[in-house]
């Protein structure tokens, strides 16, 4: 492709992809406890704890850009397929 720059990530890079892989996964496994305190807000993970939460996912976002940040739900999600 013309135009099209692809450059190596460094090592700093991949470590937070890393982080942020194992914040994710460790956020799924406990999602069930962390609905009971955290539902209908946002919460912010970083090495695996929750280290905010709150209503307004741009002030969260503004405060952790690169941290994960997901909407906990009150009530269980239901797929209907």
């Amino acid at each position: 492709m013309e135009g099209l720059v692809v450059t190596p990530a460094n090592e700093d890079e991949i470590a937070k992809l890393n982080q942020h892989t194992e914040d994710t996964k460790w956020l799924m496994r406990n999602y069930d406890s962390i609905r009971v305190q955290y539902g209908g807000k946002y919460v912010v993970v970083l090495n695996q704890q929750i280290i905010d939460h709150g209503g307004d996912l741009v002030k969260l976002k503004k405060k952790h850009p690169s941290d994960v940040i997901l909407y906990v739900y009150k009530e269980k999600p239901h797929l209907i397929l």
